[in-house]
């Protein structure tokens, strides 16, 4: 395993390898590469604060730029984390994709404190009849100016459409539309064409109808 503890461009002889802006920046930051073949990519004027990414066989993680990361990240062999530009992230996001599945995330997310988005349930279920697996992982894609609020869980195999939220505690077990609020555990929707905005001035002109 190596470990590395500052955001720079990096190589190790097992194809190991950190490509990054030299605008970009960390602080109280572990990279742990635990095999070979894993690669990050960050784009210019991201942070990445207070946070631990682990990396397995063949993993990929790629940030865009002028984002915030803080947060535990768990990539297993030859899953992939993809987040676009301006993400802004609280305090404390885990994500965890693992078995080959994908966490996507789109341009100008905005993710509270204390949420978890994951590709697998952390353990295998199966039938004990016929033996099978009934668990399987499952890609997760949020889409463009989401809002997911302080503690919610993303789970296996959702997706979020753009511009919508979701409110505070809330277990999402199904696919959100776009432009709407979702609640509750598990998330509905309690109210449907709406978005958010990250100020009183600004506003998401490709939301509005």
């Amino acid at each position: 395993m190596k470990t590395i503890i500052t955001l720079e461009n990096y190589n190790d002889e097992f194809n190991n390898n950190i490509t990054t802006s030299h605008t970009s920046k960390s602080s109280h930051l572990q990279i742990k590469f635990l095999e070979s073949h894993a690669q990050i990519i960050i784009g210019e004027n991201t942070n990445l604060t207070d946070s631990e990414i682990i990396l397995g066989k063949g993993a990929r993680l790629v940030v865009g730029s002028n984002s915030v990361l803080k947060g535990r990240l768990s990539i297993g062999s030859y899953a992939t984390v993809k987040i676009g530009d301006n993400l802004s992230v609280t305090h404390n996001l885990y994500i965890r994709a693992v078995e080959g599945k994908n966490v996507s995330i789109g341009n100008d997310c905005l993710i509270a404190s204390d949420v978890t988005i994951r590709t697998n349930d952390g353990h295998p279920i199966y039938d004990t009849t016929s033996g099978v697996r009934i668990n399987m992982s499952e890609d997760v894609v949020i889409g463009n100016h989401v809002w997911l609020g302080d503690e919610v869980a993303v789970l296996k195999g959702v997706s979020i459409g753009e511009g919508s939220i979701v409110a505070m505690r809330s277990v999402v077990t199904k696919n959100v539309q776009s432009k709407v609020i979702a609640a509750g555990i598990p998330a509905k929707i309690v109210r449907f064409n709406c978005t958010w905005e990250h100020n009183l001035k600004t506003k998401t002109q490709s939301l509005y109808d």
